[in-house]
């Protein structure tokens, strides 16, 4: 729940939608502005130096530019369910927190908490999504807050599904079988993430990676070109429709005909290898994981452990090298797409899965972590000893 409430502060300060836009005149006298809008106030950048950028509040901008107070209105709800969500998500982590360490049955709280602040955020963006379909000429295009927000809603989701699953297991006062209890509910956590880190490193395949829109002034006209680079194609097209759209793949692009640079081909397949080898790792985790919680089988928690830190090596990996394209390309295509940023999160998601599973497996009597003698638990403290108990380590 703290990555949901992580990206949803993120997306307080972080523009919702992005654009390009034309106005006035061909060639050279057409004026050509980006467009960002965010939830506190919309920038309008010059890209021609044809007028002089400027940032309006909301209030001003409904005022004097929409001449529409309903906007306001919209735009202030958003904010509101975006704070209100940051709210219970923290409400959510404390409840979390209060069953884990104080054993407080606080389970049906967190998981109101969860699902309100699920609801909150995708009542969010979706009221957000009043700016591009009102909006004349419309400001259609998510950015990074949008992105951070419907990510937070499918978190919280993830969360409330997991968190009545584990209500289950947190029913009995017995201090023994609660302690192994929830070091199987951190593995089954800890897989959980590794099943969806793996589903978004699988839909990052196929994704755009970098994209970006560039424009060339000319005498007679202004053209606007809009390019989308992925792990196999690389897509230009008109948006005003002077040209035909061009779609060639990486082994094209890197010939005579093009950029004639073969490092780049070689650098992209790097990229594809690394992402394809991180997805097999990430689904051997997952797998090994299920093993570990559900058969209790000895060594596969450990093996688990060791598969998806590699995997998340393969994926950091992977978006790093790929940083080439937007550092060497001129002029440069460098805004992160919708591939580039889900891989991050996805690292992000596995790192985070390591140390949880780690956690839950020093409770598990078959992990291999640490073998135990048979009487007491893991968690001596939990056992109401005064001091540890003596243990038997043995090699995994």
């Amino acid at each position: 729940m703290s990555l949901a409430v992580l990206a949803e502060v993120v997306a307080v300060a972080a523009p919702w939608w992005t654009d390009t836009h034309h106005r006035g005149g061909v060639g050279e006298a057409a004026a050509v502005g980006d467009i960002e809008v965010s939830l506190w106030d919309v920038r309008v950048t010059s890209v021609n130096g044809k007028f002089e950028s400027a940032t309006f509040s909301w209030e001003d901008y409904c005022t004097n530019y929409a001449k529409s107070e309903s906007w306001c209105h919209k735009i202030r709800t958003v904010r509101a369910l975006t704070f209100l969500a940051i709210g219970t998500g923290i409400l959510s982590i404390a409840c979390f927190g209060a069953i884990a360490v104080l054993d407080h049955r606080w389970g049906g709280r967190a998981l109101a908490s969860t699902l309100l602040s699920m609801c909150c955020a995708v009542t969010a963006f979706g009221v957000s999504t009043f700016f591009p379909t009102e909006g004349r000429p419309a400001v259609d295009t998510p950015a990074f807050g949008f992105v951070m927000m419907c990510w937070a809603a499918g978190i919280a989701f993830v969360t409330a599904i997991m968190c009545f699953f584990g209500m289950r297991y947190n029913l009995t006062p017995d201090s023994k079988a609660l302690s192994v209890t929830f070091g199987k509910a951190c593995v089954i956590a800890a897989g959980s993430l590794a099943l969806i880190s793996t589903v978004m490193q699988f839909i990052a395949v196929f994704a755009p990676w970098w994209k970006d829109n560039h424009v060339h002034i000319r005498p007679e006209q202004t053209v606007e070109t809009s390019i989308v680079a992925t792990l196999w194609r690389i897509e230009l097209t008109s948006v005003k429709g002077i040209f035909e759209p061009l779609d060639i793949s990486w082994e094209e692009y890197c010939s005579e005909k093009y950029i004639n640079s073969e490092t780049w081909c070689h650098k992209i397949r790097s990229v594809r290898a690394t992402l394809i080898l991180a997805i097999v790792l990430g689904i051997s985790s997952h797998v090994l994981f299920g093993i570990s919680a559900f058969k209790e089988r000895q060594g596969f928690g450990s093996t688990a452990i060791a598969t998806s830190f590699f995997g998340m090596v393969c994926s950091i990996c992977a978006f790093s090298v790929s940083l080439f394209y937007a550092t060497d390309t001129e002029p440069a295509v460098n805004t992160p797409g919708f591939g580039f940023i889900i891989v991050c999160l996805a690292s992000l998601m596995t790192l985070l899965s390591v140390p949880l599973a780690s956690y839950g497996l020093w409770y598990n009597p078959y992990s291999g972590f640490k073998l135990v003698e048979s009487e007491g638990s893991r968690d001596w403290k939990l056992d109401g000893a005064a001091t540890a108990p003596q243990v038997v380590t043995e090699s995994v």
